[in-house]
């Protein structure tokens, strides 16, 4: 019986000697080892020099976390069954003699999985059953770990690990990887056994309180709220676990160890984040779901943590009987003499909004439209209003939403100055019908409740459903500029998709900003997005940009707190043309409408590509990048996740001639 140890590695050589000098130890040598190499460098190369079995050894190379190097290890194997080891444990002498007895006398079973230990004998990475038993669901946590695991190879078949979880993975699900894959094989009608008898040796991780490791326990607790809600553990059953670690901060902040109380509060924040943004197997990251509670539900995903969800709960319960609206019907559009649209978002979430305003100028056209927005859209909102999308602009500036350097203080006493005068203004309009476009927290309901709209709808996804007359429908399978001309759509009793944002040309109205005549066809780049954990690799972006200016000029689009950043990762390399804060959002459409084509990540400039009909390559970062923002069957939108994306994809994708389709609203 021939074993196949997957050792996926980075940044350790002296562990993964100690590591070769074990198996180098086993009593049955009848293995291969497969390393799958995440290093930049070469540093392993003399360590595989080393062991006298290195003609066993096969090296290959891979990027993207431990569970994609594993998965590509696995498509090199050959043995019968499949270990693996991390790159800093041991295996004892006996431990593969054992394993092949184990699958020797047991047929029955696919995977095998035992107990980690350290020098002192007690368990090192986690606790641990004394008593072999079947795997099961409830108690997987304590039946063992991914490097404790053997699989039979034939029981395999196309399962691999998920490379959304585990360290090093492109989302925050750092862990649980290999229970995930146990309970994937068990949903086959493939068993495991678990026996303790089979250990594998592990050091103790080092304690310690420090930012690296409250970010390490916060990844690794997000794996783990992840992994519950991917299998759809009961909620009870997540209650109780993060019950027991509130009951450990609390026992930590009584005994005054506030190092040990932060790593608990991680350990909460990270699980809830794992619960509340997981997704279903095949489905898209941040997939939200619903939670009901005291007889009100809450969609989550998009930040709403548990502090936030219990606050939205009792705040509904108090207020449901005070403020519920009265019953009234729909309004007939063609007698509709005033609507607001709340849409107080950012740039790309206000473009999304476009189409959407379009149908109600067509729907009701003795309508004036009063949209609300805050002050960072206001460029944008004021262009639509020259062009005739709207009739009257409000500001209201939701403290939450605003990124202005002003204290968290300031910006809500700001917000609670501004929705008083939003209110006032809504109400001296007489609104025959409120929308409130932003499904998620922080929304309008408030101004909305107050404007004395006869007809409000929203989506009350994040609580306070009951101040509006209509929710608007939410399905998590289409994106949000479809659920938004669904909903104005209704009325007409028609099917609109939505493929793009709705831009007027601005070649005859808007200032050029740049050259009369450019030596070649440009790109226009943006580097940054206004949520930090959208952005890709430094290194992701000078290999793109390095090879596009051999067939490209570039133009660099942006804010002026890009210009800060770029300077800052020295991405402003020699042959760029920087336009880093240095439009208005008039002459950046401008600046895009004339443009080949469109490089970006998740934001604004990949919305206003569209919208004029131009190539839009989008860098998404995996588990992070919201793909409902965009249209979903739009051929000249494309998504390369990096890494590992290469300029060639792009370039290919690039070169091929856009397609001309219909707008959204013809």
């Amino acid at each position: 019986m021939k074993f196949s140890l997957i050792v996926s590695t980075r940044g350790r050589t002296q562990e993964l000697s100690r590591l070769f000098r074990s198996l180098g130890d086993q009593t049955l040598q009848d293995f291969e080892v497969i390393i799958s190499d995440q290093n930049e460098d070469d540093r392993i190369l003399p360590v595989l020099r080393k062991p006298d079995w290195q003609e066993r050894l096969i090296h290959v190379k891979s990027s993207g976390g431990a569970s994609r190097g594993r998965n590509r290890g696995m498509a090199r194997a050959s043995g019968d069954i499949l270990g693996f080891p991390d790159d800093d444990c041991a295996y004892p002498p006996y431990l593969l003699e054992q394993v092949a007895e184990f699958f020797e006398t047991h047929p029955e079973y696919g995977y095998l999985t035992g107990r980690s230990y350290a020098d002192d004998g007690e368990a090192s990475v986690s606790r641990h059953n004394k008593r072999a038993s079947p795997i099961n669901k409830m108690t997987i946590h304590r039946q063992g770990i991914e490097f404790t695991l053997f699989v039979r190879r034939s029981q395999l078949r196309e399962i691999r690990f998920d490379e959304f979880m585990g360290v090093g993975a492109l989302t925050p699900w750092h862990s649980d990887e290999g229970p995930d894959l146990m309970l994937r094989l068990q949903e086959t009608g493939v068993q495991g056994y678990y026996d303790p008898r089979f250990a594998t040796w592990h050091a103790h991780p080092i304690k310690s309180y420090n930012a690296k490791e409250v970010d390490r326990t916060y990844r690794y607790a997000c794996g783990n709220g992840y992994f519950y809600r991917k299998h759809r553990y009961p909620f009870w059953f997540f209650a109780y676990q993060m019950a027991r670690t509130a009951c450990g901060l609390l026992l930590a902040l009584l005994t005054l160890r506030l190092g040990m109380a932060r790593l608990h509060l991680a350990r909460i924040q990270g699980r809830w984040r794992g619960w509340s943004n997981s997704r279903d197997e095949g489905e898209s990251f941040s997939q939200p779901h619903m939670i009901k509670l005291l007889g009100n539900s809450y969609l989550t995903g998009r930040k709403l943590n548990l502090v936030s969800f219990l606050f939205l709960a009792a705040r509904d319960t108090l207020l449901r009987p005070f403020m519920t609206a009265r019953p009234a019907p729909p309004p007939d559009m063609k007698e509709v003499r005033q609507i607001g649209v709340a849409k107080p978002d950012y740039l790309g979430d206000l473009l999304m909004v476009t189409p959407t305003l379009e149908i109600l100028r067509t729907t009701a056209p003795q309508a004036k439209i009063t949209l609300v927005v805050g002050k960072w859209t206001r460029t944008l909102a004021e262009f639509l209003q020259s062009n005739g999308l709207v009739d009257d602009i409000i500001i209201f500036n939701l403290a939450l939403l605003d990124r202005s350097k002003d204290s968290v203080f300031k910006k809500f006493l700001a917000e609670f100055r501004n929705r008083g005068s939003a209110i006032s203004l809504l109400r001296k309009k007489e609104l025959d019908l409120f929308l409130d476009l932003r499904p998620f927290s922080p929304n309008s309901w408030s101004i909305g409740f107050y404007s004395g709209a006869k007809y409000r709808a929203g989506f009350g996804l994040r609580g306070m459903s009951f101040t509006y007359h209509r929710l608007i429908a939410f399905d998590d399978r289409k994106s949000m500029g479809q659920l938004f001309l669904d909903e104005v759509c209704a009325a007409r009793s028609e099917k609109v998709e939505y493929l793009r944002p709705c831009l007027p040309s601005t070649i005859h109205q808007v200032r050029k900003v740049l050259p009369e005549k450019m030596d070649r066809p440009y790109l226009a780049v943006q580097l940054y997005s206004g949520e930090d954990q959208r952005n890709v690799p430094r290194d992701c972006w000078i290999k793109i940009m390095e090879s596009a200016l051999l067939h490209y000029s570039i133009v660099l689009v942006g804010s002026k707190a890009d210009e800060g950043k770029a300077t800052r990762d020295n991405l402003l390399v020699p042959g760029l043309l920087s336009l880093l804060g240095k439009t208005t959002i008039p002459e950046l459409c401008r600046v895009v409408e004339e443009s080949h084509g469109v490089i970006s990540v998740d934001s604004f400039s990949a919305h206003i590509g569209l919208a004029y009909k131009k190539r839009v390559a989008v860098l998404a970062v995996e588990g992070i990048s919201d793909r409902r923002s965009y249209p979903q069957d739009n051929p000249d939108l494309r998504f390369f996740s990096c890494p590992p994306v290469t300029y060639a994809e792009i370039e290919a994708f690039l070169q091929s001639s856009p397609t001309v389709t219909k707008a959204a609203t013809n």
